[in-house]
């Protein structure tokens, strides 16, 4: 996110080029109140949105979970 990523209230953001095809998706997917592997689905199927629009394969992401358990790197 940017630096004023924190100044909108949203439910779920993307930044970046990426953001178009991912807003999309999370759209589809997304619903109030989601434990962390149903939020990790959504992230698995943007990663797939992306896979499948761009030329370079972007094989490992980092997630960073931020929880009333601390903090997290999750690596998909």
């Amino acid at each position: 996110m940017d630096y004023l990523s924190s100044m909108t209230n949203m439910k779920f953001a993307a930044h970046g080029h990426a953001s178009y095809f991912c807003m999309s998706t999370m759209d589809r997917y997304w619903k109030e109140n989601m434990d962390l592997e149903q939020a990790l689905y959504v992230l698995k199927k943007c990663i797939q949105e992306l896979n499948t629009r761009y030329i370079v394969n972007m094989t490992e992401f980092t997630v960073k979970v931020i929880d009333k358990n601390g903090i997290r790197e999750i690596n998909l």
